[in-house]
C-alpha cells in the first residue's frame, strides 16, 4: 500500500455578536469549515486566505480594516487522521486559523460561493453546528476553538 500525506490550511469564522460559526458544505456532502490545499510554495496562512476567498468570496483583508475584528495569524488547531483511497492510505493534516468578527452583518459582506466545490454555506451556533458536522475530527476543532476564545475572553 502506498502512502501520502495531505495538507489543507482554513479559517474557522465566528461571529461575536450572533456567536454563530460559518459552515460550508462541499458538494461531496460534507460540512465543516472553510479550508483547501496549499500552492507550491505557498504558506499555510495565505493558502487558508485565498480557499476562504475562493470559497466564500469573503476577503480576510478587507474584515481587517476594521480594527475591532481580530484574526489570530498562527495556527491555533492542526487536526490529524487517516484514511484509505484506491489503496493509497493517506494522513490528512489540517490547520486552522481563528477570525473573530465583531459583527459580520456590518460588514456587509456578501458569500459568494464556489460552485464548483461548495454547495451551500450556513452561520450556525455550536450546538446546530456539531448536528451537521459528518466527522467526528471537525467537532473536536469546534470544541478547541470555543475553548480556545473562552481562556482569551472572546466569549463567556
Amino acid at each position: 500500500m502506498n502512502i501520502k500525506t495531505d495538507l489543507s490550511a482554513g479559517i474557522i469564522i465566528f461571529d461575536k455578536k450572533t456567536k454563530t460559526f460559518l459552515v460550508i458544505k462541499q458538494n461531496n456532502g460534507i460540512w465543516g469549515f472553510p479550508k483547501g490545499h496549499p500552492n507550491q510554495n505557498e504558506t499555510l496562512i495565505l493558502a487558508a486566505k485565498r480557499e476562504l476567498l475562493e470559497e466564500t468570496g469573503i476577503n480576510l483583508d478587507k474584515l481587517l480594516l476594521n480594527k475591532k475584528n481580530i484574526f489570530f495569524d498562527k495556527v491555533l488547531f492542526r487536526s490529524e487522521y487517516k484514511f484509505t483511497s484506491k489503496n493509497i492510505l493517506i494522513t490528512k493534516e489540517v490547520y486552522f486559523f481563528l477570525l473573530v468578527l465583531e459583527d459580520f452583518l456590518t460588514e456587509k459582506v456578501e458569500i459568494k460561493i464556489e460552485k464548483e466545490e461548495i454547495m451551500e454555506y450556513l452561520f450556525v451556533n455550536e450546538i446546530e453546528a456539531k448536528k451537521i458536522f459528518n466527522f467526528l475530527e471537525t467537532g473536536e476543532i469546534l470544541d478547541r476553538t470555543i475553548l480556545f476564545m473562552k481562556s482569551y475572553k472572546i466569549i463567556s
